[in-house]
């Protein structure tokens, strides 16, 4: 009973400060300090800024060339469960099945995200020292195994950052619509005051045109042949993926995998190199707060808006009984998302995507993939199997113009309010489970 205290206390911690600087988000947009243009602003400083040196930072000074030869393995388990997640959400968030409760493509990718991307650093940091240092026999020198810890968890992140970076930002920013020229718009609106035209017949037919192009010229275009097409599509493709984040990424391997460069910046730097280091430590620091912040604004303006009911939801809810208090209870709660849509989505996360986590571990140990004596590899690869959803989700929708961000603020809410129960009783079962393996295999 008492490892079943401690572990729920540990699950408790890592989603206490998630609360607490949320809390003071949400307050400073209570108050006025923190509107929607400043989180806009500190989203981008996140994503320009601190992101970046948090990644290279990290990147740079907690790995290096021999380590990710040893446990390369890590980032290939990271990218398995990402698209083991995203497959499993698919099939159970089918349009075709929850045809009339899922609205648009919007709130259908946010579900899928949601299962897909997991808090992948901040939360297993947390959880997995705590574990680490709670004194139980199978972790020897608990210090050492801390940073080995860390080690790994830096590198799971590789593979999760470049999908979430790539696969999901580049589908986030398919679903923003396109902008009409303001001026096309004020000449419709002229044309519809003289009875000219039908607005709507006529916004159908408007063209959005390149900044670039002229109004006077009209050649036509030429004809591009087979494969310029494919490189041209693929020089877009890569183009678009290629954010700030990605880009740090990638310079923080480069740094961590030459030996010299790495002495040069990190190891034993010049003065000046040393300074310059500092500030992107000092910076990467800041990350996750200001994260925190731009999620507990989005969560007060989630919270003060009004829910948006349609036809179909007028037709579902009951006119008597419990379920007409259950109804009245969902809507005061959840306002933007469908409430069993939202439950299957804490379901597949939180209990069967860990479940499938153990399965795959225990196979990949009897299979003689990973070694049953690496308690500290088991342990950070069950976690990672068993956090909630990003928090960099939320950021990920400002960068998008908002697309989305009141469905994943509740989906979020509603997850790490969930997150330390199931942490808890998953983690006792992951030390039960760690140390059957570990004796066994003496």
């Amino acid at each position: 009973m008492s490892v079943i205290v401690m572990l729920g206390l540990t699950a408790l911690s890592a989603t206490l400060e998630v609360v607490i600087e949320g809390f003071v988000g949400m307050a400073m947009t209570r108050i006025g300090v923190l509107d929607e243009k400043g989180a806009k602003v500190l989203t981008n400083l996140g994503y320009y800024v601190t992101l970046p040196c948090m990644n290279i930072y990290r990147l740079a000074s907690g790995v290096d060339i021999e380590m990710i030869k040893t446990v390369w393995i890590v980032s290939v388990y990271s990218f398995f469960y990402i698209v083991l997640s995203n497959v499993l959400s698919r099939l159970v968030f089918l349009r075709r099945i929850w045809r009339g409760r899922i609205k648009d493509e919007i709130q259908h990718t946010m579900y899928i995200f949601s299962v897909t991307f997991n808090n992948a650093v901040s939360i297993p940091f947390v959880f997995v020292g705590a574990l680490v240092l709670s004194g139980s026999s199978i972790f020897t020198n608990p210090q050492q195994q801390v940073s080995k810890a860390v080690a790994f968890i830096s590198i799971y992140s590789i593979a999760n950052n470049i999908s979430f970076w790539t696969y999901g930002f580049a589908k986030m920013k398919s679903l923003v619509p396109v902008q009409v020229p303001i001026e096309e718009i004020e000449e419709i609106s002229g044309k519809t005051e003289e009875g000219l035209v039908d607005p709507q017949v006529q916004l159908q037919d408007v063209q959005v045109e390149s900044p670039t192009s002229s109004p006077t010229e009209e050649e036509p275009e030429p004809r591009i042949g087979y494969m310029q097409n494919i490189f041209n599509k693929l020089k877009n493709g890569i183009k678009s993926m290629l954010t700030p984040p990605l880009i740090s990424m990638i310079a923080g391997i480069i740094i961590a995998c030459i030996t010299p460069l790495k002495n040069f910046l990190v190891t034993n730097p010049p003065v000046i190199v040393s300074s310059l280091m500092h500030v992107a430590s000092l910076f990467g620091d800041a990350a996750f707060a200001l994260s925190m912040l731009v999620l507990g604004s989005n969560l007060y303006t989630t919270f003060m808006s009004d829910k948006i009911a349609d036809d179909n939801d007028k037709e579902r809810r009951p006119r008597s009984g419990f379920s007409k208090y259950a109804c009245f209870i969902c809507d005061k709660m959840i306002k933007h998302n469908d409430p069993l849509a939202l439950f299957f989505c804490l379901i597949l996360k939180l209990v069967v995507v860990p479940l499938i986590g153990i399965g795959v571990i225990v196979g990949s140990v009897y299979a003689g993939i990973l070694p049953r004596t690496d308690s500290v590899l088991l342990l950070v690869l069950l976690v990672e199997a068993s956090t909630p959803s990003a928090i960099n989700l939320n950021n990920m929708t400002n960068l998008c113009n908002g697309i989305g961000q009141k469905q994943i603020c509740e989906i979020l809410l509603f997850m790490y309010a969930c997150a330390p129960i199931s942490l808890s009783i998953l983690a006792t079962i992951y030390l039960y489970l760690i140390e059957y393996l570990a004796t066994t295999a003496q």
